[in-house]
């Protein structure tokens, strides 16, 4: 059988059957969550500015969405072509550096729990970017984005 492209995110997939319109990871999208794998997350974007908003794993592209109206531009769109890393890290691995900038006393004040994505990816014009994303679901959506990328690198070669 042929690759068709998915109505909902444009993806190429090979369908298992002829009325197939969708891809897998849509199908997990649009459905309740029954196969227990999750592609939206609550996050926040930690730039020059803290933005809350979504972040969505479709089978090609990373999108975050902002929620903030006044922001010019909501959408940011990582193709998976283009990222070059994704790292996870968690409280122990910032708190060492909060106490390194703040001192002792402060650091261990300012304690706080924070799990974070960083996204290492490549721009149109060869620069490499690293964008942070906060949110309590970071350990479910690295594993997710990981599976995506496993997947997104077996369907090129």
């Amino acid at each position: 059988m042929s690759k068709k492209k998915c109505t909902h995110c444009g993806y190429n997939f090979k369908p298992t059957n002829e009325s197939e319109k969708i891809c897998e990871i849509c199908k997990v999208q649009l459905r309740d969550d029954s196969s227990g794998h999750k592609v939206e997350f609550d996050v926040k974007y930690l730039g020059s500015l803290e933005i809350k908003g979504k972040m969505l794993l479709f089978p090609e592209k990373v999108v975050f969405e902002a929620k903030e109206v006044y922001i010019k531009d909501r959408k940011m769109e990582f193709v998976l072509s283009k990222i070059k890393d994704v790292r996870f890290s968690t409280e122990k691995e910032i708190s060492a550096l909060r106490v390194f900038l703040l001192g002792a006393t402060l650091g261990t004040l300012f304690k706080k729990k924070h799990n974070t994505i960083t996204v290492d990816y490549e721009d149109e014009f060869g620069i490499i970017h690293h964008p942070i994303f906060e949110g309590d679901d970071m350990e479910t959506a690295i594993k997710e984005l990981d599976e995506i990328r496993k997947n997104y690198k077996k369907g090129i070669s």
